[in-house]
């Protein structure tokens, strides 16, 4: 059975609401929430165009005047999704900081909590609302909250580790979503439903005493020595494999004497025994010969495992130029020639 009634169940997240959340994202009306959406296509303020997504009603009839969300290629949309300075479109809904290191806490008191903050950006009330296992020792207070319009809240991140000398990392998630889409009865117009955000913190510490060695780093790392040459002003990738080869767990995180012109994802986690961690690497070539990139790995806490990884990369000088209708000709060759 269900745990909520007809008259009362939550808004059901379909197929088509995504694809109207898209074009809403590119069209600025993810920032308002339902009822306003419904009062606004109500008063004819907004209209739905062909497809049933909202607009602001133009006087050209045509649906291309209204904007559409772009191609954007999956890497781009990876690495700029919000949670850092540069973002495709700006986040309805963000919290600082993303990355929390709480270091060595040996014990027997347990650590200071770190103040977060929560940000709504958006014109409607958010209820957001912390995912928490038994078994983590990271947890946020408080779990579930209700946020104000333009307004933000204080939150704390505990960490409490159950054992001494152990090494601790998570990723904890919130959900964010519109205070009226609890209830069905408010949603007027089914093209105004919007989908959760979703918030994640990364957060690590260790249990072990400042007298005792860190767990030695079992692992290999397969790293590229180049990044693939590219057009100037487009970005170039890479992927790295980190396996751990030991029989406990491995936690790493890229190091602040990183090279800054170099993104990599993710920058910090936990990699469980004879697991592995693909890492995604980004960086935007400048110049035709050769640059270095040097970025550091540390493993388990410890500034003496760390690992020097070097790159390079270089733009790709044009061989090869298209007229504006951008087609290439080959004259038909003869037999036994080649064009």
């Amino acid at each position: 059975g269900t745990c909520h009634s007809d008259s009362t169940k939550p808004a059901i997240l379909r197929p088509q609401h995504l694809a109207w959340y898209r074009t809403h994202v590119a069209r600025g009306l993810t920032f308002y929430p339902p009822d306003i959406l419904s009062t606004l296509l109500r008063e004819k303020k907004l209209e739905q165009d062909k497809n049933g997504a909202l607009r602001i009603p133009t006087e050209d009839l045509a649906d291309a005047s209204s904007p559409k969300y772009p191609l954007i290629s999956p890497m781009t949309e990876y690495f700029f999704d919000g949670t850092n300075d540069i973002a495709i479109f700006p986040p309805p809904v963000s919290i600082e900081p993303t990355e929390v290191d709480f270091g060595a806490c040996p014990g027997p008191e347990n650590p200071n909590p770190v103040p977060l903050c929560l940000m709504n950006h958006t014109k409607g009330k958010i209820t957001v609302v912390w995912t928490h296992r038994s078994d983590c020792p990271f947890w946020v207070t408080p779990d579930t909250c209700s946020v104000p319009p333009l307004k933000s809240m204080a939150m704390r991140l505990h960490f409490h580790p159950p054992d001494p000398n152990c090494l601790y990392a998570a990723e904890l998630e919130a959900f964010a979503v519109y205070k009226v889409l609890q209830s069905y009865n408010n949603i007027e117009e089914d093209c105004t439903v919007c989908p959760s955000w979703c918030l994640t913190v990364h957060c690590r510490g260790h249990s072990y005493r400042a007298a005792l060695e860190h767990p030695v780093p079992q692992y290999s790392l397969h790293a590229p020595k180049l990044f693939p040459a590219v057009s100037a002003g487009e970005p170039s990738y890479r992927s790295l494999l980190l396996i751990n080869k030991g029989s406990m767990m491995l936690t790493f995180n890229l190091a602040p004497q990183s090279s800054s012109d170099i993104s990599l994802r993710p920058s910090s986690g936990l990699v469980a025994p004879r697991a592995h961690q693909i890492f995604l690497i980004c960086t935007y070539p400048k110049g035709n010969s050769w640059k270095q990139h040097l970025f550091y790995l540390q493993f388990n806490f410890c500034p003496q495992y760390l690992k020097e990884v070097s790159m390079q990369s270089r733009e790709e000088p044009l061989q090869l130029k298209l007229d504006p209708s951008k087609s290439v000709f080959f004259k038909p060759p003869w037999g036994g020639c080649s064009s």
